[in-house]
């Protein structure tokens, strides 16, 4: 610990601006059913590359890994709680460049406490309903001929926002909301200030035993007492078939867990727990897991294919994965669901969902609109839009 005779409990807010300003990059998460966050913040401005050494740190990955590098974050401070004392955080090991950049960190401190996000370039444009839709029925036409049998299609809306954008106050309103859900919030230099609310665990590790699920299937609030459709076991079916494959492939012994109705924010999805036991490294299996067909589709490369054809924006750190892996080689690694990058004067929020036989393009838009609940519930509790 480092310990100095001035003691001073920081916000998030405070903290992470402090953070920022010294272009250091961060993150705070909230792991489901617990009560503190913990935040962690590298000394040293460029994250390295996610790889099977990695332990003790946070990952955090874009939607196209394996085919584009991981981030990873060092412990270099670890800090727990909404208020906290910079001289209580737990350390790394320290360089002496670390230990510059640590000084200029509580000098930030003491002058910028309230500062907003920076002026960043602009959000991607806005996915019109009618685009969207027109998406989708292309989607089902490649889906009749055969080449395909799923695919996740995303777009994007931004919030302008009343006032400027406090990420903390967001990020604490979704602990509050969402207690079951995997919360983050994090900041890299050059790529932006994301947010989430994940209810979709990628991958926990702990010791040889394993977890994760196949979810899929989305029903609104307005129609939870329905039975489940032919088209929704379809589509939870093939993700469960993928993932337990994978597993398998890894070496690992694969158990499936019974269907069940769970909810997730504004939503419910159909859900398998999936267990496994054995001896993988986590890097390994997730190369292998990722993307699911819960984000991407299937088969893969069809999947992938489509959506790089069709889809305008970048999918970025939206429909990826992150989450912290500590030294023992224990993990707990999410899905980058409900997911919005912040900017100074509004958020671009990510949706999406899957499109098999059977959908209907009107239904899809509408099950992107309940998605975008979950952010916005907590986005006009913090009174930054009405």
């Amino acid at each position: 610990m480092i310990r100095t005779t001035v003691r001073q409990q920081h916000s998030l807010q405070q903290l992470h601006a402090a953070a920022s300003a010294c272009d250091l990059p961060w993150v705070s998460y909230r792991l489901p059913g617990t009560e503190q966050p913990q935040t962690i913040i590298q000394l040293e401005e460029t994250p390295a590359a996610f790889n099977e050494a990695c332990a003790d740190g946070f990952v955090i990955a874009p939607f196209l890994f394996p085919r584009k590098d991981a981030f990873w974050l060092r412990n270099d401070l670890c800090l727990s709680g909404f208020e906290t004392d910079l001289q209580e955080a737990l350390t790394g090991t320290l360089g002496a460049q670390q230990l510059l950049r640590l000084s200029a960190l509580h000098s930030s401190l003491k002058d910028v406490l309230t500062t907003g996000l920076p002026e960043e370039i602009s959000p991607p444009a806005d996915t019109p309903r009618a685009g969207y839709e027109a998406l989708v029925a292309a989607a089902l036409q490649t889906i009749e001929s055969g080449s395909l049998e799923k695919v996740v299609l995303s777009r994007t809306t931004t919030l302008p926002m009343t006032g400027s954008v406090q990420p903390a106050a967001i990020f604490r309103a979704l602990c509050d909301f969402y207690p079951t859900a995997f919360v983050s919030l994090f900041s890299l230099p050059g790529l932006g200030c994301w947010v989430s609310a994940s209810p979709e665990l990628l991958l926990l590790r702990r010791d040889r035993q394993y977890e994760t699920m196949s979810l899929a299937g989305t029903r609104s609030e307005t129609n939870k007492n329905e039975g489940w459709q032919a088209k929704e076991q379809y589509e939870q079916q093939i993700v469960t078939d993928y993932i337990c494959q994978k597993l398998m492939e890894s070496g690992l012994d694969v158990h499936i867990g019974q269907q069940e109705t769970i909810q997730a924010g504004q939503v419910f999805h159909l859900r398998n727990r999936i267990t496994a036991e054995g001896d993988a490294n986590v890097y390994q299996i997730v190369q292998r897991l990722h993307p699911t067909p819960a984000v991407c589709g299937y088969p893969l490369q069809a999947a992938s294919g489509f959506i790089a054809a069709h889809e305008a924006h970048d999918r970025s750190f939206y429909s990826g994965f992150l989450g912290p892996i500590a030294a023992n080689g224990h993990a707990d690694l999410y899905v980058n669901l409900r997911t919005a990058r912040l900017y100074r004067h509004n958020a671009c929020l990510y949706l999406g969902g899957g499109i098999v036989k059977g959908s209907d393009p009107a239904a899809e838009w509408f099950e992107t609109e309940a998605k975008a609940d979950t952010l916005l519930a907590a986005i006009r509790h913090v009174g930054l839009y009405a």
